[in-house]
């Protein structure tokens, strides 16, 4: 299945390691480094999924989720963090859907991105990726 994906981090590496990957498998990729380049964009519903970073500065994950959230997203959010265990985030009040733990394997990038696409409702909030990245 072919997906909308929006990156964000402010991590160029990470941003240009995921796009490519992700561009290679078929899928249509935007991909920022500063979330606040992003927020003005209106048409959050044509992207899927968003996979977004915890920790950035000046604007945090948290609050890019929050952001889209109250501007109506109902698409997927991947969160990756490197820093935060899961229950310390509220998953049920920002509709988190995934986590990536940092560092994470490509392959299981995808892998989940092909487990979100094929569910219909909401899907497990627990589900870390774990491994090493490239």
């Amino acid at each position: 299945m072919v997906m909308n994906i929006l990156i964000v981090d402010d991590e160029l590496i990470i941003t240009s390691m995921l796009s490519q990957y992700l561009s290679a498998k078929g899928h249509n990729v935007t991909a920022v480094n500063s979330p606040e380049t992003i927020l003005p964009l209106a048409d959050w519903d044509r992207f899927d999924v968003v996979i977004t970073d915890l920790i950035m500065s000046p604007v945090g994950g948290i609050a890019f989720v929050s952001h889209l959230r109250s501007n109506g997203y109902t698409g997927k959010v991947i969160l990756m963090t490197g820093f935060c265990r899961e229950d310390e985030i509220d998953i049920k009040a920002l509709s988190i859907d995934a986590f990536l733990e940092k560092p994470f394997d490509l392959n299981s990038v995808t892998g989940k991105l092909k487990e979100l696409g094929n569910q219909d409702g909401c899907f497990e909030s627990s589900a870390l990726l774990e491994g090493v990245i490239g």
